[in-house]
């Protein structure tokens, strides 16, 4: 009887949904005013194009074989529920540490919608690298840039796609 009690307790437990509220495109966009607005120094893909080698969004999304998946109309970098957003920016122009700075501000706005933010880098504008490590922090990310920067030329200024994950599907 024990036992019985156990597995049902159990199998409840299962069955238990969280009650996810909606995360809406326009919220996220606000977290990432901080970056959106320094648009002259910070270059953003939200409102349009960037320049630059980038991990493709299927990389990103984790899609094997090419475009299996329904995007919003020309939107391709809203997939369900994750959000991909690619920043480029020139060192003559703001610093590491300031973009840095930046990027922990739109991370903790973000998870007051229990989003998560996750970083890919890349590196040239037409001809460069891209890593194939996801960063799960700001200071992972930075920490790769540091070393990066410290063996190369600093001749090439840093690709960043970010990858924000929200808990139920983003509302367009």
């Amino acid at each position: 009887m024990k036992n019985i009690k156990t597995y049902e307790g159990f199998f409840d437990f299962l069955k238990k949904k969280k009650n996810l509220e909606p995360v809406y495109l326009e919220d996220i966009k606000e977290c990432l005013y901080d970056i959106t607005e320094d648009e002259p120094r910070i270059k953003n893909s939200l409102d349009g194009n960037v320049d630059g080698i980038f991990k493709s969004y299927d990389e990103i999304f984790g899609i094997k074989n090419g475009r299996s998946i329904e995007y919003y109309g020309s939107m391709d970098h809203i997939k369900d529920n994750m959000i991909a957003v690619r920043l480029t920016y020139n060192l003559n122009e703001i610093s590491n540490e300031e973009v840095k700075r930046l990027l922990e501000i739109c991370s903790s706005k973000l998870r007051t919608y229990d989003c998560v933010a996750t970083f890919y880098l890349s590196y040239g504008r037409d001809e460069g690298r891209t890593d194939d490590k996801e960063y799960k922090s700001v200071d992972k990310l930075f920490n790769a840039i540091n070393k990066y920067y410290s063996w190369s030329v600093r001749q090439r200024n840093p690709n960043i796609a970010m990858k924000i994950t929200a808990p139920s599907k983003i509302i367009v």
